[in-house]
């Protein structure tokens, strides 16, 4: 629907894309390990084809198919592993036990993991989210990073892993899934908060967000496995939203960065209130479904005894209201630019698109059974029994208390409208300044982005994260990079071009054969 308001960058945008869906169906469908494969490539190819009609897509294109390639082989190796072992389907991957179990389970995770961006393989997400055309990025962000998660639930459902021995005693691989989980969640969050692009800000988001998925499927409990999927599908949601939003605000500006930016919530209303719900249900807070699905899994946590990983999670998360209201002031609030004073509202399309996303998000806010019953069942077929139960549509029950969604909903509502006639009735009066309002006395004034309100906005953060912050990942991809470039142009050195040359290599080679046939 949002292509009707938005041009797509060439003309073989809509092949490529109905390519990319047939194999997400295909994936899901697939009964065998080779069909299944087979989909996974197709994805991989067609997604990297959309990824590479961007704008200044040339380099994240590259990123995102390195990446992908690497996560194609590690997955095609844990296949390879279980079809030795007789396994040919999804299903027949319960039969691996042993040595064999664990080396299909770390290849087949590893694959998974770096094709959702897990930190430290996270480094291509940023590019691709940002650079990939803005039709395209919803999809991208909300449905094609859930792919890998279907496959890891696949994976560590079906295949018993032995635990692994260390020096202070077995560790379960699970758990080293939730580290990485947990790692991407905290980390991306935080990379978030300091970007000045609003695309790559959702990008990091999105990581992130994921990591909150992985965390979750690797407590292995009913609940777990619940809150995963639930939040898995609230992403899909919300963060489709946001990127549409985004994509709107750019056509409409041809600005990106928060600088170029602010005022626009006259121009732009529609598009503000699409934002002001995907940030709410993407930050956790209440009463919207994101709340319910990051409450589900602190509960799974504490449930698990993983009582570290909810207390980080729950600091994530006030991390990510940093950036959601970093978002909505600096695009929508504060003073309008001269040059989008003309500014329209997004294209009628995208706006439609938006408010068939808006409506899933608000019914299931105020009734989560509608979608939580089915997610049940699937966790039944691998664990055997529910995680939640419900006395009603909007009454969800766990072990360590209940969740009464329409009565938050009804409860912030009354408090909204009690704060906002208070603010209105008795708060100060705003006085209208312009931008450049300012007297300087013999100074040279700023240039006018920095005179932005969310120029640098939260740089007293960044210097009081930057040890966390350095680029320890784009280092170490920098230089494996730098080494096999190095390798590289030494193996050039034996391709001289000359046939006599080429003919002495073949007389080497076999008499290595022969040496060796005959030692044997």
């Amino acid at each position: 629907m949002a292509g009707l308001g938005l041009t797509a960058e060439r003309g073989s945008f809509w092949g490529l894309f109905l390519m990319l869906v047939g194999s997400v169906v295909a994936i899901l469908q697939a009964g065998s390990l080779l069909a299944f494969f087979a989909g996974w490539e197709l994805m991989t190819w067609s997604s990297y084809l959309l990824v590479s009609q961007g704008r200044r897509a040339d380099r994240a294109g590259y990123l995102y198919m390195l990446f992908s390639g690497a996560a194609g082989f590690l997955v095609l190796g844990g296949m390879m592993a279980a079809e030795n072992a007789g396994v040919t389907t999804l299903a027949g991957l319960a039969q691996l036990s042993g040595s064999t179990a664990l080396v299909a389970w770390g290849l087949l995770a590893a694959g998974f993991a770096i094709k959702v961006a897990s930190m430290g393989a996270h480094i291509w997400a940023p590019e691709a989210y940002s650079d990939a055309p803005d039709l395209f990025t919803p999809f991208l962000s909300g449905v094609i990073s859930k792919v890998p998660v279907f496959g890891l639930a696949a994976v560590v459902a079906r295949i018993s892993v032995p635990a692994l021995a260390t020096g202070v005693g077995p560790l379960q691989p699970a758990h080293v899934l939730g580290l990485i989980g947990g790692l991407t969640a905290f980390g991306m969050t935080l990379l978030a908060v300091f970007q000045e692009d609003m695309k790559r800000l959702l990008a990091y988001s999105s990581v992130g967000q994921v990591g909150y998925v992985v965390l979750a499927m690797a407590v292995m409990t009913p609940l777990g496995w619940t809150a995963g999927l639930y939040y898995a599908v609230n992403h899909m949601l919300f963060k489709g939203l946001l990127f549409l939003a985004v994509a709107g605000v750019i056509a409409r500006t041809g600005a990106r960065t928060f600088a170029d930016l602010g005022g626009l919530i006259r121009r732009m209303p529609a598009s503000f209130v699409a934002v002001l719900i995907g940030i709410i249900a993407l930050a956790g807070v209440p009463p919207l479904s994101g709340f319910a699905g990051k409450w589900l899994l602190y509960e799974a946590l504490m449930e698990k005894g993983w009582l570290f990983q909810a207390a980080f999670m729950m600091f994530a998360s006030v991390i990510a209201f940093l950036y959601c209201f970093r978002l909505i002031h600096s695009i929508f609030l504060g003073q309008l630019k001269n040059e989008n004073r003309e500014v329209r509202e997004a294209p009628w399309p995208v706006l439609a698109a938006e408010l068939a996303l808006i409506v899933p998000i608000m019914v299931l806010s105020v009734r989560p059974q509608l979608l939580i019953e089915p997610i049940q069942r699937l966790v039944a077929a691998v664990f055997g029994a529910p995680g939640v139960s419900f006395a009603d549509a909007t009454t969800m029950t766990t072990s360590f208390g209940y969740f009464n969604a329409a009565a938050m909903m009804a409860m912030v509502a009354v408090l909204f409208v009690v704060l906002l006639a208070v603010l209105l009735t008795l708060g100060p009066k705003p006085k209208k300044v312009k931008q450049l309002d300012i007297v300087y006395a013999g100074e040279v004034p700023p240039p006018p982005e920095e005179l932005h309100y969310a120029w640098a906005f939260f740089r007293p953060y960044e210097k009081a994260f930057a040890p966390i912050l350095k680029e320890r990942a784009t280092a170490f991809w920098r230089g494996a990079a730098d080494v096999t470039e190095a390798l590289a142009d030494a193996g050039r050195r034996f391709y001289t071009g000359n046939a006599q040359t080429y003919v002495l290599y073949s007389v080497l080679f076999i008499l290595v054969l022969v040496a060796f046939g005959l030692g044997r």
